[in-house]
């Protein structure tokens, strides 16, 4: 049996209303990133961070039993957001997988931001997934992969660059064959699985991933 690659979990300060909907099974081996009020997520979610990180404008720390060995704190005025920070604490300790909680929802930049962060993620050789109770969204970049249908779930390819070429999509109710998507045009929204997977495939490019169901 082959070894899990160990995972980096970012808890970032977004609201959770619902954290059985997050479906979140801890690893051994994880390493807990708590950025500001990411401590919340993880008191509720029975986690035990390993390192605390940004300049705590949504927290108050006095709340939560910290060892000052695992915190790093910033100025409020500086240029990556709590969470970035988090992500290049994380590459530096070594990881190549993460795991984002409480990164989307509430302010739109700052989902935005987050989305990009998988790119930055990505280009740096990378795999980040953000998940709340109703999204699953990740990054594929020239390969194929399977998958596996999630009840109420819809699934959403869109390209991140300019433009996705040689994308396939099998599977679903409205498959593609060597198509090709571009950030102009939302024509791989909204997808249905007609199978237990559906398999992508992306030649060239960039596309987000993004399974989703109705709040």
């Amino acid at each position: 049996m082959g070894t899990q690659v160990r995972r980096c979990v970012i808890l970032a300060s977004m609201p959770v209303k619902d954290y059985e909907a997050l479906e979140f099974s801890s690893r051994p081996g994880d390493y807990i990133i708590c950025a500001d009020n990411g401590l919340e997520h993880a008191r509720r979610l029975g986690l035990t961070p390993d390192l605390i990180v940004g300049d705590f404008d949504s927290c108050d720390l006095g709340r939560f039993s910290i060892s000052e060995q695992k915190l790093i704190r910033y100025p409020s005025e500086k240029d990556d957001t709590d969470t970035m920070i988090a992500i290049k604490e994380g590459i530096r300790n070594g990881f190549k997988e993460f795991l984002f909680l409480g990164c989307l929802g509430g302010r739109i930049d700052h989902t935005i931001a987050n989305i990009q962060a998988l790119f930055y993620l990505k280009k740096r050789g990378c795999n980040g997934m953000l998940v709340d109770e109703n999204h699953r969204i990740f990054l594929l970049s020239c390969q194929s992969m399977e998958i596996p249908r999630k009840p109420g779930f819809h699934l959403s390819v869109l390209s991140m660059g300019e433009r996705c070429e040689g994308v396939t999509l099998e599977q679903v109710k409205y498959p593609l064959k060597n198509a090709v998507l571009t950030n102009s045009f939302p024509l791989g929204i909204s997808n249905e699985f007609a199978a237990d997977t559906a398999k992508v495939t992306i030649q060239k490019g960039t596309a987000l991933i993004v399974l989703s169901r109705d709040a």
